[in-house]
């Protein structure tokens, strides 16, 4: 049996979920609970950890074209028809050839020494870009390494950003407070939820005339219950899930979920001791949340018209 008793009060963190808001929130949890992805494991994560590669810098290649013998003869041509224009008009041609043949050399050595001076500052401005992002690749491969060494060894740091990464990035749809506590050495977490209120379910259904018209319709108090449960158990399940999810090393998850949402003064309505071991089974043979929720060490009394009573929790924060 689990034990009753109460947890250093030192240890608690509280998360906030905002909701989605969702117009559907019992069909929305249950489809957020059916489709939650399967456990990460210790050899899931050993396997990431091994295929982590730092992302090198590919160093681009220098493509201005090196210079052309032909393109600065051309070039003096032009220049010479510019600048020689001797009086003998006959001796044109050939002094301008003079011209290009005396500046040729020259012109294209110092067009091939600036090629050469431009390639190397790229080059060497590759190579600096390449040895700084290959550095910070490599370190951010290490801290990578190291964040999912933390998760395996199940460290309360790491436990609890992943935690407040769950309370702001799920979509549940009914906004709720979270209280819980970690026990590192332990692998224990318990948790205490304040549920929402079922006045947060919609409280009218769609009715269809037969004119083809349709009207909204009051929901019957036990349709309100029914759906209310399936929303809480689905729920419960799925935090189960995303809290054993932060580190294979959270061996058990114990969740109580309060009715009135107002704090520690609640009445407790459902309390679930989870076994890590038993969780993953589950998720491949059960389908129902209440049938998964109640499959473990509980204390629930709910009536069969979904009348859920006040119980004691299997442990308290």
């Amino acid at each position: 049996m689990a034990d009753s008793g109460q947890v250093d009060a030192r240890s608690l963190r509280r998360l906030s979920f905002p909701g989605s808001h969702a117009a559907d929130p019992e069909g929305t949890m249950f489809r957020l609970w059916r489709d939650a992805r399967p456990l990460r494991t210790a050899e899931s994560l050993e396997a990431e950890m091994g295929s982590l590669t730092p992302r090198l810098y590919e160093q681009k290649t220098f493509e201005a074209p090196y210079p052309a013998l032909d393109e600065v003869r051309e070039a003096l041509s032009r220049e010479a028809d510019e600048k020689v224009r001797p009086l003998a008009f006959w001796r044109a041609w050939q002094l301008r050839d003079e011209y290009v043949k005396g500046h040729v050399r020259e012109r294209y050595a110092t067009l091939v020494a600036s090629w050469e001076r431009e390639r190397e500052a790229f080059d060497a401005r590759e190579a600096r870009i390449a040895e700084e992002r290959d550095a910070a690749a490599v370190k951010n491969c290490e801290r990578r390494r190291g964040h999912i060494r933390k998760v395996l060894e199940g460290d309360a740091g790491v436990i609890g950003e992943g935690a407040e990464r769950l309370s702001s990035e799920c979509a549940i749809p009914l906004p709720f407070t979270l209280r819980y506590a970690y026990e590192e050495g332990a692998g224990r977490m318990a948790a205490e939820v304040d549920l929402p209120s079922p006045g947060g379910l919609p409280q009218t259904t769609v009715e269809v005339m037969k004119s083809g018209r349709s009207r909204p319709r009051p929901k019957t108090q036990r349709a309100v219950r029914e759906e209310y449960a399936r929303y809480v158990f689905a729920l419960i399940a799925y935090l189960a899930h995303g809290l054993f999810d932060l580190s294979p090393a959270i061996g058990h998850v114990v969740i109580s979920g309060y009715r009135t949402g107002e704090g520690d003064g609640g009445e407790c309505v459902l309390s679930v001791l989870f076994d890590r071991e038993g969780f993953v089974a589950a998720l491949d043979d059960v389908a129902d949340p209440e049938a998964l929720c109640l499959s473990f060490e509980h204390r629930c009394q709910m009536t069969k018209t979904k009348v859920i009573k006040p119980v004691e929790p299997l442990e308290r924060l």
